[in-house]
């Protein structure tokens, strides 16, 4: 049997979509999602069970139990280090080969150090190498942000003609050669007039373009 003990906090202060439901003050959710996800990572594991444990001053009858999810038990305790490090050497003695994830190098790291049937692992390392790819709404709390972010820059200033251009290059031409040429005309329009060309076209040029446009338009709806 292989054991997983799990300094509860330590990983989910550590990971950035779990410290999420902490600074919406729902630590229960975040618990609860932690257990979601490992038992998740369990299911497919055979020989291997988790247990995690929480700092709590107020256990109310819960120090010890299953999680809610299978494969996954739950300790609460006033000083989680201690019952992590208590339960390590427990299994370890058993004849479990054990994984202590953890980031805490002196309150539980050094204690366990050069123990044969003990290997410490990062929380964060655990997290992004085991856990991360099945947690449901995942770690997007950070992509959420880059969205935001990207939503609100400003674009930058685009020319009338650039908008004509790339909407008859997108759209439905049905034209061949003409379109492109109409593209060209559209931009020459649009620079300054000393560097316009002699305009040798039929005055009401600009009227036939504006009503093809418009067509156009109307066809895509």
């Amino acid at each position: 049997m292989n054991t997983i003990v799990i300094d509860g906090y330590n990983l989910i202060h550590r990971v950035d979509y779990l410290r999420e439901f902490v600074e919406n003050k729902e630590l229960e959710a975040a618990r609860g999602e932690l257990e979601r996800i490992l038992s998740s990572y369990l299911a497919s594991r055979k020989g291997v069970r988790a247990v995690v444990v929480y700092d709590s001053s107020d256990l109310q009858g819960n120090a010890a139990g299953r999680g809610s999810y299978p494969g996954v038990g739950v300790r609460f305790a006033p000083c989680a280090d201690d019952v992590v490090v208590e339960l390590a050497f427990k299994y370890a003695r058993e004849g479990d080969y054990v994984r202590v994830v953890s980031s805490d190098r002196a309150g539980v790291g050094s204690q366990l150090a050069g123990e044969r049937r003990i290997e410490v692992l990062a929380s964060d390392k655990f997290w992004s190498t085991a856990l991360a790819a099945r947690g449901g709404r995942k770690d997007r709390a950070g992509s959420r942000k880059k969205i935001e972010q990207l939503n609100n820059e400003k674009p930058g200033k685009v020319s009338k003609a650039e908008v004509e251009y790339w909407l008859r290059a997108f759209g439905e031409t049905g034209e061949g050669e003409r379109e492109g040429e109409e593209s060209v005309e559209n931009a020459v329009e649009d620079r300054e007039p000393s560097e316009r060309e002699p305009d040798k076209s039929n005055p009401g040029l600009k009227e036939i373009k504006k009503k093809r446009y418009l067509r156009r338009q109307k066809r895509r709806r």
